[in-house]
């Protein structure tokens, strides 16, 4: 007789009994989460993963300064995981184009201040093609440790980051980095500079954002928590309604019709079934979720986090707060369907 059973006990297939345990269930939090800064010792810049360095410095060093503040030494050496997204297909572009399975990393320089780490607002992601059985492997691996660690299903800080790492590091490393992009701060925390460059062997090729005419963006943002007051150059000509939206001085000259329309121009910003890296610019799609904030008070959906206009932050921290962007959970939802697919 042939016995088929999973999470009971089987019964009716010999003497020996077993308790089956069934296959874990892949939740939001095994496909994207963070990790808080200073929870996983060695998962870094620096760190060596099962292809070689994760981000090798000579790398590194071909990147724009992260912030105006810190010797590169000390940012490298400070550079650690601070979120982790896994996706299964990555597209770019309009259309069917050709997708790559990925693990992707974010990293943020993290620091020691009143006694507590802490991030700077900066960030580098690393982008590594993983074959899709490897991907399959490790969301079940990490959704196993989740359930046995009682970790949340929602995506948030993971409940046993040392051993999420350990998960990770074995499928990641410098043989397969493909894309590095990068978001560096000055001013005074009041502007950033956007960029990214594809991988090729120790060089990079600088990525240019779709429709911005140059390798960089530039993004002021001055107005804190009392107000949105923001500006992006090159200026951004797809959602350009949204654009201008951005700045209190030309927000205040737009109709109630305009106004309309840079809203459902941010909400499809944020929304990757509308826009996805080959359809707009960089800058765009990170301002998007603090002025969706300041857009529609209380009735956006956007975390709170993003009261504050200068957290450009889409999975990371802003200092010391979680920061997760409404794009992200929806990114997310498509990575878990996607997974479940047969």
């Amino acid at each position: 007789m042939f016995c088929v059973g999973v999470a009971l006990v089987l019964s009716g297939c010999g003497e020996d009994e077993e308790t089956l345990t069934p296959p874990p269930t892949l939740a939001a939090a095994d496909v994207t989460f963070l990790v808080q800064p200073g929870d996983a010792a060695g998962f870094s810049a620096q760190g060596e993963g099962g292809y070689g360095t994760l981000l090798p410095r000579a790398i590194f060093d071909q990147l724009e300064p992260l912030t105006r503040t810190d010797e590169p030494d000390a940012l490298y050496a400070h550079l650690d995981v601070v979120g982790v997204r896994l996706d299964p297909c990555f597209r770019e572009g309009q259309g069917e184009a050709p997708c790559q399975s990925q693990v992707r990393l974010v990293l943020q320089p993290v620091f020691e201040e009143d006694g507590a780490p802490i991030s700077r607002d900066a960030t580098v992601h690393l982008f590594y093609e993983v074959p899709i059985e490897e991907l399959r492997a490790l969301a079940t691996s990490l959704a196993a440790l989740r359930e046995a660690r009682g970790g949340g299903e929602t995506i948030g800080a993971h409940v046993a980051p040392d051993e999420a790492a350990v998960r990770v590091l074995p499928r990641v490393g410098a043989e397969r980095l493909r894309r590095v992009t990068f978001v560096a701060v000055h001013a005074s925390g009041q502007a950033w500079t956007f960029g990214g460059f594809e991988v090729r062997g120790e060089g990079l090729e600088e990525i240019e954002p779709f429709s911005v005419g140059t390798h960089e963006q530039h993004l002021t943002s001055t107005g804190g928590t009392a107000l949105l007051d923001a500006t992006i150059l090159p200026t951004p000509t797809v959602e350009p309604e949204a654009a201008r939206w951005l700045s209190a001085a030309e927000r205040g000259e737009m109709d109630a019709a305009t106004q309309a329309e840079a809203r459902a121009g941010l909400r499809r910003l944020l929304d990757p079934t509308a826009h996805n890296p080959g359809t707009v610019d960089c800058a765009s799609c990170h301002m998007a979720t603090p002025a969706l904030y300041f857009a529609e008070p209380g009735t956006s959906g956007v975390p709170a986090a993003y009261a504050d206009s200068q957290n450009q932050r889409m999975l990371g921290f802003f200092g010391r707060v979680a920061s997760i962007s409404p794009r992200v959970e929806a990114e997310t939802d498509a990575v878990l369907e996607a997974l479940k697919a047969p």
